[in-house]
């Protein structure tokens, strides 16, 4: 019988720890893993013993960084606060699919380490040439469009307002992390974003 990637993580615990685990942490990606570890680590010791510390990434991250991971509603809220100064006759409803788009790119962007305030300025001059050209995929039509927009003295409604969207995205970013410090707690992103932020500082 092949042995999963777990049963090679016991054995190479078990070979290394013996029996004394309690100094011992394992982490894993999910928590799902978590689980199936610990189910499969009692089945591996013939005797009872402590079990070592097992936690998933985000868990982990959690613990050291001193930021209370939310679940999605209270950020979908913190962040509809912050997107109502900027377009304050939108209702939650409208809101709601993107900012649960809005909150996932915040995470990933955290967890990358990028620089918010690079990365928002590209993607907002990239989605204004998507919004510019969306409706003509032709390469020569393309460029027509192209240059036909560069000297229009005014663009449609939803270009403008498209455009506004994605020019705001640094300071709804900052907003948001402004608010979510306040509020004592945030999304996984933020809080690797800080724990290599502390490291740093340290090393």
């Amino acid at each position: 019988m092949m042995l999963t990637f777990l049963d090679d993580v016991i054995k190479e615990v078990l070979q290394k720890e013996g029996s004394v685990l309690r100094n011992t942490c394992v982490i894993f990606p999910t928590r799902r893993a978590c689980l199936i570890f610990r189910k499969r680590l009692a089945e591996a010791n013939q005797k009872p013993v402590f079990s070592p510390g097992i936690k998933s990434i985000g868990d982990f991250v959690a613990a050291h960084s001193g930021i209370e991971i939310a679940d999605e509603i209270p950020l979908l809220l913190a962040l509809y606060d912050v997107y109502k100064k900027h377009w304050p006759d939108q209702d939650f409803a409208r809101f709601y699919g993107w900012g649960k788009m809005l909150i996932s790119d915040f995470d990933e962007t955290d967890k990358q380490l990028t620089d918010p305030a690079r990365l928002f300025t590209v993607v907002g001059e990239l989605k204004k040439l998507e919004s510019a050209f969306a409706h003509d995929p032709e390469s020569l039509e393309w460029i027509q469009h192209f240059i036909k927009s560069l000297n229009q003295a005014e663009i449609s409604k939803i270009q403008q307002e498209f455009a506004k969207s994605w020019d705001r995205l640094r300071m709804i970013y900052d907003d948001f992390n402004s608010s979510l410090s306040k509020k004592q707690f945030g999304y996984e992103g933020r809080a690797y974003r800080q724990i290599i932020s502390q490291l740093r500082r340290k090393f």
